[in-house]
């Protein structure tokens, strides 16, 4: 009961830790700043939001109801057809005459025409000439590379140099877009008196650091194209100094601040509160006055040349808003360049080919919430009607954009190819998307219409859509969506009044939502078993999928569910981990003890079975593994205490890694040695053979420590080690506070007496008789004495391990010591001490050999008690 109790608890804990973050996150999408610094978890966050909503599409297909919008395509047909891109413009001048005498309702340009037709000028007068005839219905293009991080304050700035860049001809009093700006209270200063000498002094410095940097005198000795490039680089200075107005970065400000003060105070004495006020007092105040509007922008907007820009009545802007992640989701109805009405706030193409082909007019309304401005109305009015009538208002965010209602992947729209405008025949081929191939060809439909009919009402965007030019996004519904097929998405949007909408009161509602779903899944897991609760798991995700399709499909409504669906495992998964924690605990308790002393692969399998877990001490037959440096004392004292733990952790961190390997257990570290034991916790039969290989191991390991050290200049050392076999009482002993894993009994002090004997006979491994007898099949020893070791009376035979397989050259000399230790061991003395020296004589390095020369000459003089029975008394531990 109380499990089932923490287990819900559990749930409801990881459910309010989602749905508190459900909150946070809506709060920020909601008060998101354009260009504030965000949370990169957030955005992380939010791209998975939005990558789940992308699915949505995918199963759905959408119908236009209204057909009043088509894209006309500069496609690869049209450019093989009338020549490479960009066409002249008697070309578009018979484009737009065309569309005109086909009685359209207005043509959207999503192309500028930034360059004159130098070869015949004549051909931008006759453009200018159509555009001015029809500049009720013509809708020219524009956009912008440089979006502006300014503060909210330095869009007064942005204003002017807008104006400066010709911006008052790119956005003209423009009665079908309106916008009220209610927390504007600096507008009615004259800003133009104060950055015309600032701007100007800006524009001189860019100009004399070029002509600097070309080693020209003056601008009349620049080319055509270096003065373009002078004039574009004044622009981009200009835009880029209002980031750095007022700011300690201000280099003009600070350097000139003498002459220019005059200029700022009287431009601020305008307002009656700032006159009693010192200048930066003044400039203070107008800072904090400042509210951002956290609407796109840009600055240094591409214009089209004059003689095309200035009969035009509308201008709209083709940027394309991209999310975190690339993706074309969203698409900002208005663009801006500074804060001041009537000439900063520029419509997107979409909204401004709407408007005047319907002859409608959109009314924007921003208002002061808190610390920042936000769009709290967008609705488009009929003002033929008497009175002015509602057509719809639009769900748009805070910024200005509104959510694309895609219909499909691309070309599910109707596009007609430009080419066929120029045609002689009265038909004109429409085209859209009608299946895809397995191999991902995409097969379309043409369908003949009568150009007159077909194009009569209807609302044309003017596009490329040529791979050679590609302009191509990523969408939703397709990698490669062309940017003209955007705007003529949004149109339709429009005229159909068909609109995705986020969730109104989703920052309620979906916290709401989650703690309901997540009470409900802890309280119904609590009762079920691992495989019901992943079986739960899926049908309660494949359950909410289905809801948020419905809704979708049937409402346009999206939100945020991706945190209902990632709650559902999370859930789940938490619940799980509860129940097979507490289930586990006594487990992972041992895993964390065992850890210290063995192999990760033998703690796996000592966690297999129950049976393996025994920490009360028991009686086994184990095998004791002792190692220690010889001579560590006396070099030790010698060395840097630093350089001393270094030296311990480079020689002790290979030779653990051996025991391990060898599915040994650590049992402590001893300074320099090393005590360990093979065939427990687990039990396995080869463990004497096990402790063997890791000697052998452990001295070849020793030789590369010896090369590596020398080149730290370290002393070189020597180990030895000492193995044996028997019972020993094996568990957790210690204290009541204190405790640990570990192995004692006679057994264990023999290991550690052989250890010590290395010391007598200069050889590195020493094995027991009964470590001997369970591993004398598989590796080569040889005895080396029968010794009585201080505090045992019986005596015990030695045996120094060699290897696992020898040479033949080897095997000769381990047959000539073991006929030489048969001679000594029959008391043969003279003639083992002449063996033993042949012995020496051609095996140097033999230590044993050479100690049983002296100890044979020794007992030739002094021979040993009638009762000797070839025991060595060893008088050291």
């Amino acid at each position: 009961m109380k499990n089932r109790v923490l287990s819900v608890l559990t749930g409801f804990v990881i459910t309010l830790m989602i749905s508190g973050f459900s909150f946070f996150y809506l709060y920020h999408l909601k008060t998101k700043k354009t260009f504030k610094a965000q949370s990169p978890y957030l955005d992380i966050v939010e791209t998975m939001d939005q990558r789940f909503n992308d699915l949505k599409y995918k199963f759905i297909e959408k119908k236009v109801k209204t057909n009043n919008v088509v894209l006309l395509a500069i496609d690869d047909e049209s450019i093989k057809e009338i020549g490479r891109w960009p066409w002249g413009r008697d070309v578009i001048s018979d484009m737009a005459n065309q569309l005109v005498k086909y009685n359209v309702s207005a043509i959207g340009m999503d192309v500028i025409f930034s360059e004159p037709q130098r070869e015949a000028p004549q051909n931008d007068l006759r453009l200018g000439s159509v555009i001015k005839k029809d500049a009720s219905k013509i809708v020219l293009g524009t956009f912008s590379n440089q979006m502006l991080k300014v503060l909210p304050y330095q869009d007064y700035c942005v204003n002017e140099a807008f104006i400066a860049s010709g911006g008052d001809q790119l956005v003209k009093i423009n009665p079908s877009f309106v916008v009220d700006d209610l927390g504007d209270t600096y507008d009615d200063l004259k800003w133009s008196s104060l950055f015309s000498p600032l701007f100007k002094a800006v524009q001189e410095k860019s100009e004399s650091q070029y002509l600097e940097q070309l080693k020209k005198k003056s601008a009349s000795q620049l080319s055509h194209f270096q003065k373009n490039y002078l004039a574009s680089k004044k622009l981009e200075d200009t835009f880029n100094y209002c980031a750095l107005w007022l700011t300690p970065q201000d280099e003009l400000f600070i350097n000139h601040r003498a002459e220019l003060e005059s200029l700022y105070v009287k431009l601020f004495n305008k307002k009656t509160e700032l006159q009693d006020l010192s200048l930066d007092q003044k400039l203070q105040k107008f800072k904090n006055d400042i509210t951002e509007l956290p609407v796109p922008q840009y600055g240094e907007w591409q214009t089209n040349i004059a003689p095309l820009q200035e009969p035009s009545q509308y201008t709209g802007s083709f940027v394309t808003y991209l999310d975190l992640d690339g993706y074309v989701r969203r698409y900002p109805l208005f663009y801006r360049s500074g804060n001041r009405l009537g000439t900063s706030f520029i419509p997107s193409l979409a909204l401004q080919s709407y408007l005047a082909a319907t002859g409608y007019r959109a009314d924007v309304k921003i208002e002061k919430i808190k610390d920042q401005k936000v769009i709290t109305a967008f609705t488009i009015m009929d003002p033929s009607q008497e009175p002015e009538k509602m057509v719809q208002e639009l769900p748009v965010d805070s910024q200005g954009r509104m959510i694309i209602n895609y219909y499909g992947p691309e070309f599910t729209l109707p596009y007609v190819s430009a080419k066929e405008l120029f045609s002689e025949d009265e038909d004109i081929s429409v085209i859209t998307r009608t299946a895809d191939t397995q191999d991902g060809k995409i097969i379309l439909s043409s369908d003949k219409k009568n150009k007159k009919e077909f194009f009569k009402g209807k609302t044309v965007i003017v596009g490329t859509t040529a791979l050679a030019i590609y302009d191509l996004r990523n969408t939703p519904v397709a990698a490669n969506y062309p940017g003209p097929e955007i705007h003529q998405t949004i149109l339709t949007n429009l005229f159909d009044q068909q609109y995705i909408r986020r969730l109104d009161y989703e920052q309620v509602w979906l916290p709401l939502g989650v703690i309901f779903l997540g009470l409900l899944l802890s309280y119904g897991l609590s009762f079920m078993g691992a495989t019901q609760t992943v079986l739960c798991m899926v049908f309660t995700t494949a359950t909410l999928f289905w809801i948020d399709h419905l809704i979708f499909k049937n409402f346009n409504v999206l939100f945020s569910s991706f945190f209902l669906v990632f709650e559902v495992p999370m859930v789940s998964f938490s619940v799980l981990v509860f129940k097979y924690s507490s289930e586990e605990r006594k487990k992972n308790e041992l895993r964390k003890t065992f850890s210290k002393y063995v192999s990760p692969a033998v703690v796996d399998e000592l966690l297999k079975d129950d049976e393996n877990i025994k920490l009360g001490g028991r009686k086994q037959e184990l095998t004791v593994f002792f190692s220690d440096v010889r001579g560590f004392t006396e070099f030790s004292e010698k060395m840097d205490p630093q350089a001393l733990s270094q030296f311990l952790n480079e020689y002790l961190t290979p030779m653990t890694e051996m025991v391990f390997n060898n599915k040994g257990t650590l049992d402590k570290y001893m300074g320099d040695g090393l005590m360990a034991f093979f065939g427990a916790p687990v039990f396995f039969k080869d463990h004497a053979a096990c402790a063997c290989r890791c000697a052998l191991q452990s001295i070849e390991n020793l030789k590369k420590l010896q090369i590596e050290f020398k080149k730290r200049q370290w002393p070189n050392i020597d180990i030895g080690i000492g193995i044996n076999t028997g019972p020993m009482s094996v568990g957790n002993m210690g204290s009541q506070i204190v405790q640990s894993y570990t192995v004692i009994g006679d057994a264990v002090n023999l290991g550690s007496r052989l250890e010590s004997a290395n010391k007598e006979y200069g050889t590195r491994i020493l094995i027991s008789e009964t470590t001997h007898a369970a591993i004398k099949d598989q590796f080569i020893t040889r005895e080396v004495d029968r010794v009585r070791v201080k505090g045992k009376k019986e005596p015990v035979k030695a045996f120094e391990l060699i290897a696992e397989s020898v040479d033949s050259a080897t095997q000769d000399w381990l047959k000539a010591y073991e006929q030489a230790y048969l001679s000594y061991q029959k008391q043969h003395f003279e003639v083992a001490e002449k063996q033993f020296a042949r012995i020496v004589k051609e095996s140097p390095f033999d230590t044993v050999a050479k100690m049983y020369v002296k100890r044979c000459k020794d007992y030739s003089k002094n021979p040993p008690a009638d009762e000797w029975d070839g025991v060595y008394e060893m008088k050291a531990k």
